[in-house]
Formats: structure tokens, sequence, C-alpha cells
């Protein structure tokens, strides 16, 4: 990989997480290499299998930048300071997919890889202090959801399409041209949003067809209040007797109401479309709010014959009203924002910084003239001195093993160049907040420990055959 990179180039590897802490000789030299004569960037440990069902390996994504030319390869080990000073790790838990073996897209979820790019460019374009900025605020696009469509009206065999059936018609279908567009910018007067578009239609669509129903079933209800006049005078008839005589009278007319609604399913896609699944749904909704019993016991016994409130051709308003709810066919997308600016607090940071060299303390230590002492400034800053005087005795013995003590344990150079996220995590104290008091819980460590010795009494009984 590094013979393809050009002086000054970046790459960013995924890798299995072994390399990254292997203990073999080819493991510690390759990463010396890295991180001694390039600068190695960042490392985004990656959840484990990410990459299931193909193999659960752990992985993370290595990022780099190649700096010294193949010829210009000094002998490893060696005292000089490594290219790279500090490498940045970000630990990603959620990316975009569930975790089991399907490993199935989860869109407008957390996805850490957006948070970890932001932090990225503000680690490599503020160093340190960058790394600080949002430390414990997690960072998100926005995500929203739209309704697209293939605005075809003709199929290859120049065929009306469902859409061709609903909407060709239209006066302008210049849109109409194949492609995929958003049921926004084909219809303007919807709303964006699915939902809110779906609300806005089923509002308007559903009384238009509450409407219709009731015209089209008041020949029913006029024919059932001519039947019952004679019984209702009398007030011999009663409420189940005059619900029996609306379904024998409406069964006709609600046939044929849903006979002229199934008419318009040419409309709507077969497949997978929601308008459809609305359509049968309003349709079935307004013939069940035209039927309740308490409204048809208060047509039959009123005082004066049912009428009709409206004169609508109920075809061609079936037709208008079944265009309008086709325009809701589609599919939904989930897009983000350009921006990935929605902020999220969080209660551990999710990235660090660690040194790749650094010195360990040694109080002790004096300059040869006695004037300096100890190995670091009042600051915490190592001396230069001291560097000197170390580096001049080698920081490694003639076996290329690292000399104890001179380097803190906890820097990339002391651990053997290892490259583990995990190796380096913060540890969260927040874990160890009890409401508990100090006395209490070393109180409950002695009751444990008296168990536990307890328990070994008796095991040894045991052993021994005295129980």
């Amino acid at each position: 990989m590094l013979d393809l990179l050009d002086i000054g180039g970046r790459c960013a590897v995924i890798i299995p997480e072994g390399v990254l802490f292997g203990n073999t000789d080819a493991h510690v030299r390759l990463r010396r290499e890295l991180l001694a004569e390039h600068v190695v960037e960042g490392v985004i440990s990656l959840p484990g299998g990410v990459f299931q069902p193909y193999t659960g390996v752990k992985t993370s994504i290595l990022i780099f930048r190649k700096v010294t030319r193949r010829d210009n390869k000094q002998t490893l080990p060696s005292n000089a300071t490594p290219l790279s000073e500090h490498v940045w790790f970000y630990e990603v838990e959620e990316d975009g997919y569930s975790k089991d073996a399907k490993r199935s897209a989860r869109p407008g979820q957390q996805n850490d890889l957006w948070d970890a790019l932001e932090k990225f460019k503000a680690w490599i374009s503020q160093g340190r202090s960058g790394a600080q900025l949002n430390e414990k605020t997690l960072l998100q696009p926005r995500f929203y959801t739209e309704r697209w469509r293939q605005a075809l009206l003709r199929d290859t065999a120049d065929k009306l399409t469902p859409a061709g059936e609903a909407f060709s018609a239209l006066a302008d279908t210049s849109m109409w041209d194949g492609q995929v567009w958003g049921i926004r910018e084909l219809f303007p007067e919807l709303p964006a949003n699915p939902k809110e578009a779906e609300e806005k239609v089923r509002s308007a669509s559903g009384s238009v067809l509450i409407e219709l129903a009731l015209q089209a079933l008041t020949p029913a209800a006029q024919k059932a209040w001519n039947a019952t006049i004679s019984a209702r005078l009398v007030e011999e008839i009663t409420d189940s007797e005059l619900i029996d005589a609306w379904k024998k009278a409406a069964k006709p007319f609600e046939a044929q109401f849903k006979k002229l609604a199934r008419e318009m399913e040419a409309f709507f896609e077969k497949e997978d479309s929601p308008a459809l699944s609305i359509w049968k749904d309003l349709v079935k909704t307004a013939l069940a709010e035209v039927q309740r019993d308490v409204y048809v016991l208060g047509l039959l016994r009123g005082n004066q014959p049912p009428k009709a409130m409206t004169v609508h051709d109920i075809g061609e308003k079936l037709t208008e009203t079944a265009r309008e709810v086709a325009k809701l066919d589609g599919f939904d997308v989930t897009l983000r924002s350009l921006a990935i600016d929605q902020a999220t607090e969080l209660s551990a940071a999710k990235h660090w910084v660690v040194s790749v060299r650094d010195w360990a303390r040694n109080d002790e230590w004096q300059s040869e003239d006695g004037q300096l002492i100890g190995s670091h400034d009042a600051d915490g800053w190592v001396r230069p001195s001291y560097v000197q005087a170390m580096l001049a005795d080698g920081l490694y013995d003639d076996k290329g093993a690292l000399k104890d003590g001179l380097l803190d344990p906890d820097c990339i150079e002391a651990r053997e160049w290892n490259l583990s996220a995990g190796q380096y995590k913060p540890f969260d104290f927040t874990q160890l907040k009890s409401d508990k008091s100090v006395a209490e819980l070393i109180g409950t460590l002695k009751t444990t420990e008296q168990d536990i010795i307890n328990g070994l009494d008796k095991l040894l009984a045991m052993v021994e055959g005295r129980e």
C-alpha cells in the first residue's frame, strides 16, 4: 500500500484487528515502520462482525500518510523521534446496520461513522485542541423521509401504466419523463413528508367518499323507509328489525358502489403500493361510517323520507378522488442533510489521543551541572536535556529491546507499537459511582471475603473426609 502512495499521500485501509496488536516480529515491524517513518493519523475501531455473513473478524480503519521514501528508510529500532507524535483513536459502536448476521440496514438510525468523520477533520486541522472539541457530544446528520416514484406514463409496450391511467389526462405531463421524482416535485401541493402527505390526502378524500357513499345509499334508505312505514306508524318494529330491513335494501347499492371503487384501482400500482391500501381503507371506512346503526336508525325513524344531500356524478367524482389518492404511490427513501450538526450529549467520549513516545517521569535525575533536577519541569514538560541524555545512552539495548523505565508504559512505543484502540481507552470512572458509602462498600467486601473463606473451609473438609 505504501508503494502506491506519493509522498504526502493519505491512505485509509480496513485491516483485521490482529494486525494492530499482534506480537509476532512481522506485526511489530510493520507497526513500528508506519509509526516511526510515516504518520499514523488515526485508528477507527469498527464493531465486531461488520462484514457478516462473510466474516466475523474484528476490523479497524487505519489512516496514515506516507512521509519517507523507501530509499531513505532508517534502521529500526532507533533513537530517532517517531514521525508520528500522537495517534487519534475512535471507537464505533453503531454503524447504521443491525448487529446480527443479516446486517440489515437501519436508515435514519445512529451511525457513529458520521461523528468520527467530523471529529477526525477537527483532529487533522487543529491537532490536540481540535480533538477536545465536542469530546462528549455525538454529531449526526439530520435524517428525513421522502416518497419518490418513477414518473412513467407508458411501459415498453406503449401501454398505459397505472400512473398513466391516473395522470395522462393532466394538462401538463412534461415532468412524467420516465425518471424518478419526488411526489412533492410532481405534485407541489403535497407535503414532502410522506406521513403528512398521506394525512392531507386521507382527510380530503375521506370526506368526499363519505359524501359519495351517502348519495349512493340514499335510494336504499328510501326503499327501507317505505318498506317499514306501516310497522313504524303502529310502533310494532324494533331497532334490530329496522337494521335488518336496511341491510336488505342497501346490499345491491353497496355492491354497486364497491364495484365503481374497484374500477378505480387501475390508477394504483399493484405491488408494494401505499396508495392502493389507503384507497381500499378509505372506501371501507366511508361505507362503514354511513351505515352506522345510530345513523341508519335516525334515517328510518324520521318523519320524512330520506333525501340525497348532494347530486354528484358518482363515477366522475370517484375518478377525481382516486386520482388524488394515487398521488401517494411510490417508495419511501431516507435522506440526510449535508451538514452533520445534530448534537446529542454522550456520557463518555468515543475518541481519545495517545502519545507515541512519552517519557516516564524520573524525579531523581539531575543534569551534569546539577542545576536541573527531575526529568520534567514544573509544567509537566520533559526537559530537552533529559531527552538528550537518555538518547545518548540509547533507548534500545543491543538486542533491539526497549530499556525498562524510560518511557511511560501507557505510550504506544512502550507497548510494542500496539495500535489497538481498546488498549488506550480512558477508564470511565462514572461507572464506579455508588449510593453506598466507602464504609458500606468495605463492609460488603469483608462479608464477601468471609463467605469465600467459609466455602473454602467446607471444601477442604469434604476433601479430607471430615464431611
